[in-house]
């Protein structure tokens, strides 16, 4: 449908008649060229180049008025030459490629063009190409037909854009998707939990993009760019339709995969082994994480055992399924949960931190942690309730409720003890005078 709308569009506005002149298959599409004569309003253009400092990409769109490609071409060439080159210090350039790209949203046809350009060497004083002026080009919440952008920065000179709050890290044209953000539906439950329902469509976008680390295909969700920031997400719904896409993803390749969720203050990492046990329950399945600086989740059993002691947070995390089953054993697959927002105390360092499993009753047992990235994470095989302690005070504590567990036992077992000693010593005092009877 989109190439015969793309099709009708093109003889819509072309002064000629269309003529197919080539056909070719392009990953999973079939490509279709047309020639004709267009009334060029819009040219994109792309400037790849390589320099001491390595590969850089200048994108900027330009109004153009011509009657015919060959013209729209030459004076894109113009502009390029006349324009950006004087700026870039190159000694030679030569056209890679140029392509027609209709627009369907604004009506105008669009020309792409991209060259390339060889640059001189620079002496080593030199850091750079260009001294950015950077522009902070705000990001747009996304919406039910449109993806949206995170904010970035962009050189008004060189036409470069950077990461947000990395001026030192260049946003490839390969890697504009980075920066998309996809829609997510947010609604308030019944019990006040803000909740983000994560549509089909957006799952399959970021399976699309999802970039393969270590023979690992990482399919990242983020929730929290999609949202208000003065909402706090605990709750993420996805479907079983698209757990089961994800899954299929890898399908027929050595490669495993893992979905990715950030909602904010924590970021949930759900391997392959994890999916395949969530989906066994049929319907969709909510992911939640309280991360809860207060532990008001805690009940008064687990509160009363950790009363006094210094945890620093506590983690609530379940899995449930659309008819309320509990997802709690993942049958051997493991989640990691990233705890972005904390940070540790003045003297203290993130490696000074442990994460606890909290039992029922409150007693604690130590949990696999690391440090990526300045971000304190953990692995569990199950949800539950976790917390965040200092590593001296949880062993400490850990050690404390080991002995008042087993304080009673011992009791019993002095006592046994005892009661041995007493028969045995009993035992000989009566052989002893039975002995002396018979002597007598």
């Amino acid at each position: 449908n989109q190439i015969a709308l793309s099709l009708d569009h093109a003889k819509g506005l072309a002064l000629s008649d269309v003529t197919l002149v080539d056909e070719y298959e392009y990953y999973h599409s079939t490509m279709f060229v047309y020639e004709c004569n267009y009334l060029f309003t819009t040219v994109y253009l792309e400037v790849n180049y390589e320099s001491p400092t390595g590969h850089k990409c200048f994108e900027s769109s330009i109004t153009i008025d011509a009657s015919s490609y060959e013209e729209a071409k030459q004076k894109a060439y113009d502009y390029i030459l006349n324009e950006i080159a004087p700026n870039l210090e190159h000694t030679s350039e030569r056209v890679v490629d140029d392509f027609i790209f209709i627009e369907d949203h604004d009506r105008n046809p669009t020309i792409t063009l991209v060259y390339e350009f060889s640059y001189q060497e620079l002496s080593e004083s030199d850091s750079s190409l260009c001294k950015h002026d950077f522009n902070l080009i705000e990001g747009i919440q996304p919406t039910k037909d449109n993806p949206g952008t995170k904010s970035y920065y962009y050189c008004t000179k060189c036409g470069i854009r950077f990461y947000y709050g990395k001026n030192d890290e260049e946003i490839y044209f390969d890697d504009l998707r980075d920066i998309q953000i996809d829609y997510v539906e947010v609604i308030e439950n019944e019990d006040g939990k803000i909740e983000a329902v994560i549509p089909e469509n957006t799952v399959n976008s970021s399976i699309e993009s999802a970039k393969e680390e270590n023979g690992v295909i990482k399919v990242e969700i983020n929730v929290y760019d999609a949202i208000d920031k003065d909402l706090t997400i605990t709750d993420v719904t996805l479907s079983e339709e698209s757990i089961t896409s994800i899954l299929e993803s890898v399908q027929g390749s050595e490669s495993s995969v893992e979905v990715v969720i950030d909602i904010g203050n924590a970021t949930v990492v759900l391997d392959s082994t994890t999916l395949s046990t969530a989906n066994k329950i049929e319907g969709n399945k909510t992911l939640s994480v309280n991360v809860d600086y207060k532990y008001n989740h805690l009940s008064d059993l687990q509160k009363n055992a950790l009363k006094g002691k210094d945890l620093k947070l506590s983690i609530s995390a379940s899995w449930i399924g659309e008819n309320g089953d509990y997802i709690s054993d993942f049958e051997g697959g493991s989640v990691t949960i990233m705890l972005n927002d904390f940070k540790p105390e003045n003297d203290k360092k993130l490696q000074d931190y442990t994460i606890v499993y909290i039992s029922d009753e409150g007693k604690l047992t130590i949990m696999p942690s690391f440090v990526d990235r300045e971000i304190l994470c953990f692995v569990t095989g199950h949800f539950s309730e976790f917390g965040v302690m200092a590593k001296d005070e949880a062993n400490v504590l850990i050690m404390q409720q080991t002995l008042q567990y087993i304080f009673p036992y011992i009791i019993i077992a002095l006592v046994l003890l005892l009661a041995i000693i007493i028969i045995i010593v009993a035992k000989k005092k009566h052989n002893k005078n039975g002995n002396s009877i018979k002597n007598s």
